[in-house]
């Protein structure tokens, strides 16, 4: 019985990642894999609730504001937010408030269904 072959690709690709993502430049968090292109980078959001405003900060640099949820997990998804990559904050200022559980939830869930029919639709172009 012969051992599984890895591909020198995959090797290579691990090598690099690994490498890559040692460089003190880039955070490991923000490391997700390595394609022959270059590195694949992740997006983190830091959403805060403002006198009934979404406010998601993005690690980019960019700052996204709705006041629907189902907008705002639209917005995330073309920003190429993932959805381990959401924080929810809340500090007790002045107009801010607390985004309940539910609201996090129903967030997320969004999340994931728009990734997932992104997927389904490339397959079905394809």
């Amino acid at each position: 019985m012969k051992a599984p072959r890895q591909s020198w690709l995959s090797a290579t690709s691990r090598a690099v990642s690994d490498e890559v993502c040692n460089l003190p430049r880039i955070p490991k968090r923000h490391c997700s894999t390595v394609h022959a292109g270059g590195i694949d980078m992740t997006i983190s959001a830091s959403i805060v609730l403002f006198k009934n405003e979404f406010i998601a900060s993005l690690s980019d640099g960019h700052r996204i504001e709705q006041s629907d949820l189902r907008e705002m997990a639209n917005a995330l998804h073309r920003a190429g937010v993932l959805v381990g990559d959401i924080q929810f904050e809340w500090n007790g200022s002045a107009g801010q408030r607390m985004i309940t559980a539910g609201q996090q939830v129903a967030l997320r869930a969004e999340l994931r269904r728009l990734a997932r029919n992104t997927v389904n639709g490339l397959a079905i172009a394809a």
